[in-house]
C-alpha cells in the first residue's frame, strides 16, 4: 500500500522561517545561504544586509585612538551608503553607552562624511579642538555642518531596516567603484615607496656580508634583548579591567549584610596603587543608588579611610598588604598603636614569622573621598533629590567622625552667585544631618575653630555685605540660624563702619 504523505519542500528562500526570526544553526544557515545564489533575489538581498549590519555593529565596536585608521579601511569596505541608516544608529548607541569615546566617534563620522560629502557644509562654530590623534583628514576634505533646532530633518528611518533593491547588482557595482577610488591614493603611495626602497637596495648589497658577520659575532643575550624590543606592546583602552573591577567592586557591597563585612571583603581584593579612588567612587554610588540613605554606607567608607595600605596593593596579610584597621571603640575614641587589644589565648599562641614590611609610601582613601566630595560638588545639579540626599547624609557621617577633613568645604561658595537650587538643598542635608550628630553647640564651635577658618571663608563669607546677608538668610531659614551670630555681628560690624566713613566724609 503507497503512502499518501507527500514529502515536504522547503523554500531555500524563507531563511528566517515563519516567525521572521526564529535560531537556525550555524551550519543549517550556511547550507541555506549556500544554495541561495539569484543576487537578484530577496533572499539573497536579506543575507547581505544581515551580514553588513553584523559587520558595522563590530566595527563601531571596536574603534578606538590606535586602531581608528584600519577600522576606517574596513567600514569603508562595506557598502554604508546601503547602510548608512544602521551606521547612524550604531553610532548614536554606542556614543550613548560609552561617552568616553566620543571624540573617537566623531573622528570616524568626519572621515566618512569626507568621503561622501552630501549636506550642510557650513558653519558648526564653537566646536572643540580636534584631538592631534584623530585629526586624519586633509585641510581640502574638510567639512564643517551647520544645524538649525527649527528645521524639519528627516530621520530616514526606513534606511534603518531591509528593504528590496531591484537594482541591487547595479548598485553594488556602483559602490565597487567607488570604493576602489579610496584606496588608489593609498596604493599609489606604497608603490613609491617599494621603489625608494628598491633603489637603496643595491647600495645596501654591498654591506650585506659585513652585516652578516656582525650578526653572528653578536652575543645571545643582545639577539634576545632585541627580539624583546621588536614585540608590540598591546594596551588596552577599553578599560575592561577598570569595569571588572567596579562590578566585583559592586557585587560585594550588593550581597554584604554589614559594614563590617563588606570592608572584610574589600580589604581581601588586590587593590593596586591608583585604585583607591575607584573603591571610594563605587561605594559612594551604590550609597546614591538606594531609594533612601542606609547607614551602612557610611560607616563602610569610616572604615576604609581608618586602613592604610602600602605600594604593595590592599591584600588580607602578608607583605604589601593592608594595614588592619583600628577596634571600633566607639565615638570619640582613638586606636593607640602601644595598647594591647589581643585576648589572652592569642598571647599563648605560638608567634608568627616576622614579615618584612613593603618600604613604599604609605596609601589612604582619606584622600580619594576629600577629592569625590569636591568633584560630586561640583556636578551636585545633575543629580536628582533622592540620590542628592543619600551624598548628603554619606559626607556627613565622614565629616562627623572627622574620617575627612572639614577643609573640604573650601569648595563650598554660599552665595546667590554661586550656588544653585540642588546645592542649596545638598547644603541644607549637610548641616542638618551634621547638626543632629553633633548638636548646635559643638556644630558652631567646629565652625567657630581659628584653624579652619580659610577653608570657612566661602561657606561664612565676610568680604561682602550681600553674600553675608544671603549666607545668614539661608541658615535661618533651614533652622540653623544659630550658626550665623559671628556673621550678624560682623554685618552690624561693617554697617557701623560704612556709616562713620560717611559722616567723616561729610
Amino acid at each position: 500500500m503507497e503512502s499518501t504523505e507527500k514529502p515536504v519542500k522547503t523554500d531555500p528562500s524563507n531563511i528566517y522561517g515563519k516567525t521572521g526570526g526564529a535560531y537556525i544553526p550555524p551550519a543549517r544557515l550556511r547550507q541555506m545561504q549556500a544554495s541561495i545564489t539569484d543576487k537578484s533575489s530577496e533572499a539573497y538581498q536579506r543575507i547581505a544586509w544581515e551580514a553588513l549590519k553584523k559587520s558595522i555593529h563590530g566595527f563601531i565596536n571596536k574603534v578606538n585612538v590606535s586602531n581608528i585608521s584600519d577600522v576606517v579601511r574596513q567600514l569603508l569596505s562595506e557598502n554604508i551608503v546601503r547602510g548608512r541608516g544602521l551606521l547612524a544608529r550604531s553610532l548614536i548607541t554606542a556614543q550613548t553607552t560609552s561617552p568616553t569615546f566620543t571624540h573617537v566617534f566623531a573622528a570616524l563620522v568626519a572621515i566618512v562624511n569626507s568621503k561622501f560629502p552630501q549636506i550642510r557644509r557650513d558653519g558648526w562654530k564653537d566646536h572643540p579642538i580636534v584631538l592631534p590623534d584623530l585629526d586624519l583628514i586633509q585641510e581640502d576634505d574638510q567639512i564643517t555642518h551647520t544645524t538649525s533646532l527649527l528645521d524639519q530633518v528627516d530621520p530616514e528611518d526606513n534606511l534603518n531596516v531591509f528593504r528590496f533593491d531591484p537594482d541591487y547588482q547595479a548598485n553594488e557595482e556602483k559602490y565597487a567603484q567607488i570604493k576602489a577610488s579610496f584606496f588608489e591614493s593609498d596604493d599609489e603611495d606604497g608603490d613609491d615607496a617599494d621603489d625608494s626602497e628598491g633603489g637603496s637596495g643595491d647600495g645596501d648589497s654591498s654591506d650585506e656580508s659585513d652585516g652578516d658577520q656582525e650578526d653572528s659575532e653578536r652575543p645571545q643575550g643582545a639577539a634576545a634583548a632585541s627580539d624583546g624590543l621588536d614585540k608590540q606592546t598591546v594596551i588596552d583602552q577599553t578599560e575592561t579591567n577598570l569595569v571588572h573591577l567596579r562590578r566585583t567592586i559592586y557585587l560585594m557591597l550588593q550581597s554584604s549584610l554589614s559594614a563590617d563585612e563588606a570592608g572584610h571583603r574589600l580589604l581581601q581584593l588586590k587593590i593596586r596603587p591608583g585604585e583607591e579612588y575607584e573603591v571610594a567612587s563605587m561605594v559612594l554610588d551604590c550609597c546614591a543608588q538606594t531609594r533612601s540613605y542606609e547607614t551602612r554606607y557610611g560607616r563602610l567608607a569610616q572604615r576604609l579611610c581608618r586602613v592604610i595600605l602600602t605600594s604593595g596593593g590592599g591584600g588580607g596579610g602578608g607583605s604589601g598588604g593592608s594595614r588592619p584597621a583600628a577596634p571600633d571603640l566607639g565615638p570619640g575614641s582613638r586606636y593607640k598603636p602601644g595598647n594591647d587589644y589581643t585576648s589572652s589565648r592569642s598571647k599563648n599562641t605560638v608567634p608568627e614569622p616576622e614579615v618584612v614590611e613593603d618600604t613604599g609610601p604609605p596609601r589612604s582613601y582619606v584622600a580619594e573621598f576629600e577629592k569625590i566630595f569636591g568633584e560630586q560638588y561640583a556636578i551636585i545639579h545633575r543629580l536628582e533629590t533622592a540620590k542628592l540626599r543619600n551624598v548628603a547624609l554619606f559626607f556627613a557621617h565622614l565629616l562627623y567622625t572627622d574620617s575627612i577633613s572639614w577643609g573640604v568645604l573650601e569648595c563650598v561658595r554660599l552665595n546667590e552667585r554661586d550656588t544653585t537650587s540642588s546645592g542649596r538643598i545638598f547644603l541644607k542635608h549637610l548641616f542638618l544631618e551634621l547638626c543632629s550628630f553633633m548638636g548646635l553647640a559643638k556644630l558652631n564651635a567646629r565652625l567657630r575653630d581659628e584653624t579652619l577658618q580659610p577653608y570657612f571663608a566661602g561657606l561664612l563669607p565676610r568680604d561682602n555685605p550681600k553674600d553675608t546677608r544671603f549666607a545668614i538668610n539661608f541658615l535661618t531659614t533651614i533652622g540653623l540660624g544659630g550658626l550665623t551670630l559671628d556673621l550678624r555681628e560682623h554685618l552690624q560690624a561693617s554697617r557701623e563702619a560704612a556709616l562713620a566713613k560717611r559722616e567723616a566724609r561729610s
